[in-house]
């Protein structure tokens, strides 16, 4: 699906740069994957042409971004919607500030030597503020649009606005939220929000682990070869053994066979002897 979510970022917020940004998310995930959402960020007042860098975020059981705000600090929440079995449900979420720029740095998201669509490297788990869902005595519907405003006490208030799609089956609500002030959402982000590499480095006892395990491995297989080697030349030996045997069998069995045809040979001859002899007297 195209854009759904979109919000401007404050100037501070994108690399160092004096212009703001517009951030974007698609609202159906990328293929592959039913929980990683892709989007981007484009320099809007930028001297150079258009500087847009991915984004991805990850977002569980089945909620799908519909819209973005900004708080003055620049942390953003998130309006997420989901529709399943029948039953319609709605979630605030947060990301620190912090995560955005280190992401839109090209850190670890998109850009020259970033990561791809198809294959990202690192992902934004944003933090649950609240989820809703409908019921009878729950005013929720197809929630789509997200606005923060500051009080005069330093107090937040966050409403949410629904859809009704021109239908009836819909209706059109608003739902306002109060929190004390920003630092509370601010901390919250801080704590909970984080960024996950989808292909962690290994720390160093697990590389001593994997070595460990690769090293095994080899010398079984150096073991199974050794013996597979041995066994092999025992066979020959013995195959070789057996012939020696049989040849020297052979031999023995034409060496008598010989030896009883000459013998055969003598007696007859000294038969044929004593008969002349005889015939001469």
């Amino acid at each position: 699906g195209g854009a759904e979510a979109m919000e401007t970022l404050p100037p501070s917020r994108v690399h160092g740069h004096a212009g703001s940004s517009l951030i974007f998310f698609c609202e159906d995930p990328i293929d592959g994957d039913k929980t990683v959402f892709q989007g981007w960020t484009v320099e809007v007042e930028s001297t150079r042409d258009y500087d847009t860098r991915h984004l991805f975020l990850q977002l569980e059981k089945g909620y799908k971004p519909t819209d973005f705000a900004t708080m003055d600090n620049g942390d953003l929440v998130i309006l997420e919607r989901r529709h399943e079995d029948g039953i319609t449900s709605f979630r605030l979420e947060i990301i620190h500030s912090s995560l955005l720029e280190k992401d839109l740095s090209g850190g670890s998201g998109g850009g020259e030597n970033g990561t791809t669509a198809s294959d990202p490297s690192s992902v934004i788990v944003p933090a649950i503020i609240m989820e809703s869902f409908s019921g009878n005595d729950n005013a929720v519907d197809n929630m789509e649009g997200v606005t923060i405003d500051y009080l005069d006490k330093g107090e937040i208030r966050i409403q949410v606005i629904s859809d009704d799609n021109f239908s009836d089956q819909q209706k059109t609500i608003l739902l306002t939220f109060e929190v004390p002030s920003e630092e509370y959402l601010a901390l919250y982000a801080l704590e909970k929000s984080h960024l996950v590499s989808l292909h962690p480095s290994l720390t160093a006892a697990e590389r001593w682990v994997v070595g460990f395990a690769v090293g095994m491995a080899a010398l079984v297989a150096l073991g199974a070869a050794v013996g597979t080697v041995i066994i092999i030349r025992a066979r020959l030996r013995e195959r070789r053994g057996n012939q020696t045997y049989s040849s020297i069998n052979e031999l023995t069995r034409n060496e008598f066979q010989v030896s009883l045809s000459f013998s055969r040979g003598q007696r007859s001859n000294g038969n044929e002897l004593d008969e002349v002899t005889e015939l001469s007297d």
